[in-house]
């Protein structure tokens, strides 16, 4: 009983219908917890938790109940019980019965908002997901769609269309991106370290040359995964450099900007 009423008093409880009635009468003075039969046999606790639901139901009607579902024996339900619960709970969460209804939880709203997870409790997180993933590894683990399977998923995808609204928002997101990492200039080089060329970006690398502009990226901004590691994408070596580097490439003869960097380099390790 305990549990329900701080559960309550969190505003985490699992039960939508008490805990809006319990928001809405300000908590525990509007309302009174007793118990209404002690049951010997633990064998007997559903038969007995059933007799007291059907006595409520018939005396005020189901629907004035705090219960969500009619069944106490969830695991064997009768058609008519299962026809009960899904009136019960059918729009519990739809429209203003939905406690965010009408509200952000974006920015400044989340209540997470500019906090970090401690180093500890980022540990704790990952030792419950390895656990987790263990217990119940993913059932896909190791299998592939049908060709049959792929060729419907591509035929859907052709098939979708974006809204104009949805362009017009995707555009929008698009703008002002020039500092992040995937639209910095790139310099594709040899497995030796020999400059070949230097892109305005990863995506301009991709549409020329046909290399994945994530990959790339990896590879550039010396992501070295455990499972992957990527020091290489498409046979080259990958950089991030500098708009000054990028200007100075297309501005004068490639011969005349690899001897420069290759005094550049000569110079940082001393042979020079």
């Amino acid at each position: 009983m305990q549990g329900h009423i701080s559960q309550l008093e969190c505003g985490k409880h699992f039960n939508p219908i008490l805990s809006h009635a319990w928001e809405k009468h300000d908590g525990a003075e509007a309302f009174e917890f007793f118990i209404l039969e002690r049951v010997e046999s633990p064998a007997k606790l559903i038969e007995r938790e059933q007799n007291w639901i059907d006595y409520y139901s018939h005396l005020y009607s189901f629907e004035s109940l705090f219960n969500i579902c009619p069944i106490a024996d969830r695991k064997n339900p009768s058609k008519e019980q299962i026809a009960r619960l899904v009136q019960r709970v059918k729009g519990l969460w739809t429209g203003n019965k939905n406690p965010w209804f009408g509200s952000s939880r974006s920015g400044s709203s989340n209540p997470f908002h500019a906090q970090k997870h401690t180093e500890e409790t980022k540990r704790l997180i990952g030792e419950k997901a390895s656990i987790r993933c263990k217990e119940k590894p993913n059932p896909f683990l190791g299998k592939k769609h049908t060709p049959e399977l792929r060729a419907r998923l591509s035929e859907l995808a052709k098939q979708r269309v974006m809204s104009e609204e949805t362009k017009r928002k995707l555009s929008r997101l698009s703008k002002g991106r020039r500092d992040s990492k995937q639209s910095l200039p790139v310099k594709q080089l040899t497995l030796d370290g020999a400059i070949v060329h230097i892109w305005s970006a990863a995506s301009e690398a991709m549409a020329t040359i046909g290399i994945n502009c994530s990959s790339i990226g990896r590879v550039a901004g010396k992501k070295l995964l455990k499972r992957h590691r990527c020091l290489s994408a498409g046979g080259f070596k990958w950089e991030f450099a500098t708009q000054d580097e990028f200007e100075k490439y297309h501005s004068r003869s490639l011969k005349e900007y690899c001897d420069e960097q290759t005094k550049i380099n000569k110079s940082k390790l001393g042979i020079l």
